[in-house]
């Protein structure tokens, strides 16, 4: 994932102890900024293709939204 602001990416999860899981959630992103993710499968083998870059805009939580007057 990069950090909002089209810079290098990092790496935000690595399923090495958690080898069932299908699902991450990416916390503490900012509101309406644009997230780049990609994800790469690896097992004992080798490392697999990465995926095309996803870009992902980070959103409010629904009750945090002001009611329209």
């Amino acid at each position: 994932m990069d950090n909002g602001k089209r810079e290098d990416f990092s790496l935000v999860f690595n399923g090495e102890n958690s080898p069932d899981s299908l699902e991450y959630t990416v916390e503490n992103l900012t509101a309406g900024r644009p997230y780049r993710f990609y994800v790469e499968a690896v097992n004992f083998v080798a490392t697999g293709l990465p995926s095309d870059v996803t870009t992902v805009y980070a959103c409010s939580e629904p009750g945090e939204i002001p009611a329209p007057v």
